[in-house]
């Protein structure tokens, strides 16, 4: 019988196989006349991809598919000047600077360490080494396919005199200039620049930020009135601009301004006064007097009729007078500009106020907060995260948020207290979250809370920075959660180091197809069980969880030991119990504003979730995931586990095209 029924398959799967291949033989398309085959209109298909699709599925059908996917895939080439490539090194380094996209240079191995000057001489040798490379490169027939440069001069002289001769070598084919760390007493040839690089559209320039918090660098002034005609006369195609840490002053600022005619983004970040008293700065620093500043809003506006995204904020070491924050944002002016960006100390209840008024009538779409809270009361930082919090709330249109440096109070995000989330479509998110921090089961229940409340309100972020105390990467912390986002390609996650360790079955969830590459002794209910493990109760019957207990100020402590607790999906929008008709009329589920808040920081969203993956087992985790970032802060003295080496050997063998980043940074006590 077994023979008979063995015989039958095989009988099935030949005449498969048969009709199969008659089938392609009749659609497939002669190799000859593929218009495929021809470089030019492939390279023009493959463009439109991402770095991921073009590093794990294009560059793997075939060797012309992986030649020019190589060619799209950017790369950056970076030099240190402190230790230059030598011997092997020097070979591989010279490969990867013919076909890299962006070059980045610098004097030691990290752009935020101070290095010391080196005897006189070693330095200029290594400048001049790589710029004699990039000569030669450049003549070749394939010439240089540099597109973005980047320096930092870590407030070095010798290295910013470096500046002008690689932009006589790079300048003519730039689109993407930065320049960083400048020194304080740095003069920026801004013309000179713009005259080496004719087709630069984005220009980042950023001065060194030191204790001297009234100094900065600044752009070179008018000579002569001939000079500031002939800069007006002409035009540069510049996009986005932003200038950070420098003095600005009007009579070097207007003339670039009016000459940026297809300018889309300006920046101008934490603007020094250029004096060590407020009430003393010079009347050409226009952003620091009021009826300048406005007056320069005016004119602004029909320099740059494109304009769509403005950040302005004045220093953050300043204890700035109210007429200096009041009116900072031009939102009257610039009525059409959708990107705002300020510092903590502009957001004035008035502020809030016209933000919360463009987020009902859908004309914002990104806001910027950069800087911290420094100065501030925890009265005023908890009154900062409430206000952001409502603004959320009402802005359904936003897209972007970058506001690490606000404290978002846990207890705006319990449900169903509180409203959600209005930003569906948000796919920026930098947010800090504050409240409730224990150790042990509560801290894991609140970072649930936290992961599970991004998946639901924002299902289609794309780039995610969390700041939070604890360890967030075990797996009762549910970070298993932002596995919901489908669209993610960014990730960051910046914790505080205790002495709890995680291990490889905490992390091995990030895998593309879990359940598929998933070990035997790794089955799903064991996982479950370890998922449970030292709880009193089953799943099932479990109806009071850690969020509950640490949100709630311990109800069963508060009701007594005889009394029941009631779970967040058993109440209604008023705190009030649900019966039974409201249960049936719900469907068993918390909805609120549209989004099922049901077992949110509780252990079951965790189940739910691998129950989920294990009923869709073809579905691929992340796909556009492209960065993992993590920092670890750790306090001096205290007891470390490092986990460094543990993430990244995870991260290598489970998803190898993944860029990762991983620090640990110490805290003094």
């Amino acid at each position: 019988m077994q023979h008979t029924s063995l015989i039958l398959r095989m009988n099935r799967l030949q005449q498969w196989r048969a009709r199969r291949a008659s089938s392609l033989q009749t659609n497939i398309v002669p190799v000859k006349n593929s218009p495929l085959l021809i470089p030019e209109l492939l390279e023009r298909i493959l463009s439109h991809l991402s770095p991921v699709p073009l590093r794990c599925s294009a560059s793997l059908v075939c060797r012309q598919w992986r030649q020019i996917a190589r060619t799209l895939i950017p790369s950056t080439a970076s030099f240190c000047v402190m230790s230059p490539p030598e011997g092997p090194k020097r070979a591989l380094f010279l490969q990867k600077l013919a076909s890299a996209t962006t070059l980045t240079c610098q004097r030691g191995s990290h752009p935020n360490y101070y290095v010391p000057p080196q005897p006189l001489g070693l330095e200029e040798a290594s400048w001049s080494a790589l710029l004699a490379d990039l000569i030669q490169i450049s003549k070749t027939p394939a010439g240089l396919k540099i597109r973005s440069f980047t320096l930092f001069s870590d407030a070095d002289s010798r290295t910013w005199s470096m500046l002008v001769p690689f932009l006589v070598t790079l300048g003519s084919s730039l689109t993407s200039l930065r320049l960083d760390r400048m020194s304080l007493n740095a003069v920026i040839p801004l013309v000179k620049i713009l005259e080496l690089c004719p087709v630069l559209k984005d220009l980042y320039l950023a001065s060194f930020e030191d204790m001297y918090w009234h100094k900065g660098a600044q752009l070179e002034e008018p000579t002569d009135t001939n000079t500031e005609q002939d800069v007006q006369t002409r035009t540069w195609p510049i996009q986005t601009c932003t200038f950070e840490n420098m003095i600005l002053t009007e009579t070097a600022l207007e003339p670039f301004i009016k000459a940026c005619p297809e300018l889309e983004e300006l920046r101008l970040v934490c603007i020094p006064p250029a004096s060590s008293s407020v009430r003393s700065v010079p009347n050409n620093c226009i952003f620091f007097k009021p009826r300048a500043r406005t007056a320069f809003y005016r004119r602004l506006e029909s320099y740059c009729p494109k304009l769509r995204s403005f950040h302005i904020s004045l220093s953050h070491r300043l204890t700035l007078p109210t007429e200096l924050t009041k009116d900072l944002l031009p939102f009257q002016e610039f009525p059409f500009v959708e990107n705002w960006g300020l510092s903590p100390k502009a957001l004035t209840a008035e502020t809030f106020s016209s933000l919360n008024t463009l987020g009902s009538e859908h004309r914002i779409t990104v806001l910027e907060i950069i800087g911290n809270h420094g100065g501030f009361t925890t009265t005023q930082e908890a009154q900062l995260g409430t206000s952001l919090h409502e603004f959320l709330c009402q802005s359904s249109s936003l897209l972007h948020l970058k506001a690490a440096g606000i404290k978002l109070p846990l207890e705006s995000l319990r449900a169903p207290q509180a409203k959600v989330w209005a930003c569906r479509n948000l796919k920026t998110l930098h947010a800090q979250v504050i409240g409730g921090w224990r150790l042990g089961p509560q801290m894991e229940a609140v970072h649930r809370m936290v992961f599970g409340y991004i998946a639901r309100v924002c299902p289609r972020l794309q780039e995610l920075y969390i700041s939070q105390p604890g360890e967030m990467m075990r797996l009762k912390s549910g970070m298993c959660l932002l596995s919901r986002l489908k669209d993610l390609r960014r990730l960051r996650l910046m914790m505080s180091e205790w002495p709890t360790g995680c291990c490889i079955d905490d992390l091995d969830w990030i895998r593309r197809y879990y359940v598929n590459d998933v070990p035997q002794h790794r089955t799903l209910p064991g996982l479950l069980r370890q998922l449970f493990k030292g709880q009193n109760k089953t799943p099932a019957k479990s109806r009071v969880s850690f969020s509950e207990r640490t949100l709630f100020n311990d109800v069963d402590e508060k009701n007594g030991p005889d009394t029941k607790a009631i779970s967040p999906a058993q109440q209604t929008t008023d705190g009030a119990p649900l019966d039974d008709s409201d249960k049936e009329k719900d469907g068993g589920s918390c909805m609120v504003d549209g989004v099922d808040m049901k077992h949110l920081g509780e252990l079951e969203d965790v189940h739910e979730y691998f129950y989920d993956r294990l009923a869709h087992p073809d579905e691929c985790l992340w796909p556009e995931f492209e960065a993992l970032e993590v920092r670890y802060k750790y306090m001096k003295g205290g007891r470390f586990v490092d986990e460094l080496p543990l993430i990244m050997a995870v991260m290598t063998e489970f998803r190898p095209e993944v860029r990762v980043d991983v620090q640990k940074q110490e805290m003094q006590i």
